[in-house]
């Protein structure tokens, strides 16, 4: 609707329209701070963000020791008012945004997966717990919707190229985050990723020095950095054949 309201106009418009981002995690890799860093990339903001970690694809010769690792980090993150200090995950919006979570959390459940950790409501209020899925399949909610919520699901492969195709496997491409410490790995996630953005070895974040957004069903345009200024700003060709005094102004 914003989209062809500012056609109707002859507007310039930048969307972005949320993602599943996939946190990728291959096998020669820091295993501790993916699992630190990846509890932080999938609860800030308890999960109600565009870039948080929404699937995590795991090779898997680490994902066991991976699968430990996210639990425990998933157990340090309290839940309860965002005001407390000791407080990491605070309500979601309201209480059809924990309905939406939950039925994707059964969802996956009905279909298989297990749950390692958390996977229930909180009340009084809006909170869902931290919750670590593991069997994760390609069928279930939790891999093809957005998941706004403090939800985990690890999807396990079996290589490198399974993880990139997997994470390719979405109708959204907002940002991504690659786990490797092997530079040519890094590289061909870099290339192959179908996302706007695609960070390696940490999470997925905005800078306003770097342009921001998606492709796919994620948005179109960009925003922050120069290119975001571009994106409604108009252009201007100007071109003179004689030489035009200059003021000394």
């Amino acid at each position: 609707m914003i989209g062809r309201a500012a056609a109707n106009n002859f507007k310039k418009f930048v969307l972005e329209l949320g993602g599943s981002d996939p946190f990728v995690v291959l096998e020669d890799t820091d295993l501790e701070q993916a699992a630190q860093i990846g509890a932080n990339a999938r609860l800030q903001n308890s999960g109600q963000s565009g870039i948080c970690a929404k699937r995590f694809i795991v090779v898997k010769p680490v994902w066991k020791e991976f699968n430990e690792k996210l639990v425990r980090k998933f157990e340090e993150k309290k839940v309860g008012n965002p005001l407390d200090r000791d407080k990491y995950v605070g309500p979601l919006v309201n209480k059809q945004a924990v309905d939406t979570i939950d039925s994707q959390v059964k969802d996956a459940i009905s279909k298989g997966a297990e749950v390692e950790f958390g996977g229930s409501r909180r009340t009084p209020g809006a909170f869902y717990e931290p919750t670590v899925l593991d069997r994760i399949k390609d069928d279930m909610k939790v891999m093809t919707e957005e998941v706004f919520g403090p939800v985990a699901p690890l999807y396990v492969v079996e290589n490198e190229r399974e993880a990139l195709e997997t994470a390719n496997e979405t109708e959204f491409g907002l940002g991504a985050s690659v786990w490797t410490t092997n530079l040519e790995a890094a590289g061909r996630a870099i290339e192959e990723i179908e996302s706007g953005m695609v960070f390696v070895n940490q999470m997925t974040k905005s800078d306003p020095r770097m342009p921001f957004g998606g492709i796919k069903r994620s948005g179109i345009g960009r925003e922050l950095s120069s290119f975001g200024i571009r994106e409604f700003v108009k252009s201007r060709s100007i071109s003179t054949k004689s030489a035009i005094p200059m003021s000394n102004d």
